[in-house]
């Protein structure tokens, strides 16, 4: 890895380009009728996930939530409003 990359710097790098995966995906290949859900297992913060699906904003696109690691992300959506689909 290189040094001059802060970490903060690769995790927004990772998050940025979710979105843009997803984005291209839902517009040119997912039709309204399939749902994908996002597993939270490899995120490294709650609000990293929810940052993706809040931008990516498509009725048919959620969070999966895994039961160990599900309370930080519930607690943020509870703080920034992210609603249940």
């Amino acid at each position: 890895m290189n040094p001059l990359l802060s970490v903060q710097h690769i995790r927004e790098l990772k998050v940025n380009n979710q979105i843009e995966f997803w984005i291209d995906l839902f517009k040119n290949y997912i039709p309204k009728d399939i749902n994908i859900l996002l597993e939270n297992e490899y995120d490294d913060t709650p609000e990293d996930i929810g940052k993706i699906v809040r931008t990516v904003n498509k009725e048919n696109f959620g969070i999966c939530l895994i039961q160990v690691i599900a309370l930080p992300i519930l607690a943020m959506v509870l703080r920034t409003g992210l609603r249940h689909r």
